[in-house]
């Protein structure tokens, strides 16, 4: 099972942290079982194909139980926006004209099933992290 801070972690690529969880007529919410996630792909595509039903939907906000865990805004899955791509997770920072040309993050995961341990490299290509719980090399997460 997971904890919600690690949930947040999993997925903060793609939630926006500056935004308000308020709800509103462009605004629904997706529970995420903490107990079994989806990996950051599939909630992705399932967030992708919710956009897609609901043209008028402008954000949503994720859940686990009664906790938020954050909002994710249409353009954030949207590659063509302007400045899709780039992390909104870090308060005032702006996002680069464009799409990321050189940095991608990956993401790691503890083959160990009772193991939550995870790592988020960037500019990596090179041997994958080994879990610091000592289950030995973590696999990527897609």
């Amino acid at each position: 099972m997971r904890t919600i801070d690690e949930l947040r972690l999993q997925y903060a690529d793609l939630m926006d942290q500056q935004a308000d969880p308020a709800d509103g007529p462009a605004v629904t919410t997706l529970a995420v079982d903490p107990a079994d996630p989806p990996s950051r792909t599939a909630l992705r595509t399932r967030l992708t194909d919710l956009f897609l039903q609901q043209h008028d939907l402008a954000a949503v906000v994720l859940t686990a139980g009664e906790d938020t865990l954050g909002v994710v805004r249409r353009d954030a899955l949207q590659p063509d926006a302007p400045g899709a791509g780039h992390t909104r997770s870090v308060p005032g920072a702006q996002p680069m004209p464009g799409l990321p040309t050189r940095a991608r993050a990956q993401y790691y995961v503890c083959t160990d099933a009772q193991c939550t341990a995870s790592e988020i490299l960037l500019f990596g290509g090179g041997r994958p992290p080994e879990c610091p719980h000592g289950h030995g090399p973590m696999a990527e997460e897609e």
